[in-house]
């Protein structure tokens, strides 16, 4: 057994941190790929985002759109391209340092913005060392014999020195595990941003309320996500209530209005949200949505909940 020898609590720290250094090798970022309603909405996606070696971007959009990765000559200049996927969604792999230039080459999308660029960073400086931690560096107590196979030997303890003092050491280094690594396991699963309206953005729709309504029943809305309202020209944005969203009362609804775009909502509670337009008579000509929260993050949730059961089981046979 690799742990013979060792304390349970610091063994069982040592594979959490192997563990997480595993789990969080990579990353996956979703992104909405439309023809965008504001020039900068891919440069806020990728804002607060750090694209390294061994992550993926995944490409999904509900429209007619591809994705093509092009070079910076061909970004520039939306150069087309052999190489285009058209089926959705794509994942593309990071597997390499440098900068990734992708575009859409359907009519005119790439010329109106729909294109991203991003540069891909090292995983760290040393990934080798990210999975493995020596052992006398978190306990400087054990000393590694120079015979093989290796083993690992209680310290001598002095006369008058309580047996408790290393027991009451690994108890804090499995304390300070979990406490590094539930809060990574909730970062790793990170909220989704949608914009409303896809590249139709929020407007007074041709179709009716029919078309917010059919972009909403296409997502899967979770607790902690944000949604953003894109648009150019008079509109507003507010949260209100199920009676203003069903008799559109624009003067003095319940919610606060926003108008400037973009206007950002998270989506900080479970339950049924209704977003409306308080200029003139768009809201009565279909310019409103409902979303729907169907719960957390099941990643985030699980795995969090069993690592709390663990820690719990670890931390008692201290108490």
């Amino acid at each position: 057994m690799a742990c013979r020898g060792l304390m349970p609590s610091v063994c069982c720290f040592m594979f959490g941190l192997a563990f997480l250094a595993a789990g969080a090798a990579a990353a996956e970022y979703k992104l909405h790929w439309i023809v965008p309603t504001s020039a900068d909405y891919y440069t806020n996606w990728i804002s607060n985002k750090t694209f390294e070696v061994g992550d993926s971007v995944m490409f999904n959009w509900s429209t007619t759109h591809n994705v093509a990765d092009v070079s910076k000559s061909e970004y520039d200049d939306c150069s087309k391209t052999s190489s285009v996927v058209a089926s959705h969604p794509v994942q593309i792999q990071l597997n390499s340092t440098g900068s990734r230039y992708f575009i859409c080459t359907v009519d005119d999308h790439c010329g109106r913005g729909q294109k991203l660029a991003i540069t891909v960073k090292n995983r760290g400086n040393d990934t080798s060392s990210a999975s493995f931690v020596s052992v006398g560096a978190l306990y400087p107590d054990y000393k590694q014999t120079n015979s093989s196979p290796k083993r690992f030997l209680r310290p001598k303890l002095e006369q008058g020195q309580p047996v408790e003092h290393t027991e009451q050491m690994g108890s804090k280094l499995v304390l300070f595990g979990f406490l590094v690594v539930v809060p990574a396991i909730f970062d790793a699963a990170a909220a989704e941003t949608y914009t409303v309206g896809d590249e139709m953005g929020w407007t007074t729709p041709p179709s009716g309320a029919a078309a917010y309504s059919t972009w909403a029943s296409k997502q899967k809305f979770h607790f902690g996500d944000t949604i953003v309202f894109n648009w150019t020209g008079s509109h507003s944005v507010a949260e209100v209530s199920k009676a203003d969203y069903d008799k559109c009362r624009t003067k003095s609804p319940d919610g606060e209005i926003h108008e400037t775009s973009p206007a950002n909502y998270t989506l900080n509670s479970n339950g049924t949200h209704y977003f409306i337009c308080t200029v003139d008579s768009h809201c009565d000509r279909g310019q409103k949505v409902t979303i729907n929260i169907g719960g957390e993050h099941s990643s985030a949730s699980s795995l969090a909940a069993t690592f709390f059961t663990l820690l719990v089981s670890l931390l008692s046979s201290y108490i």
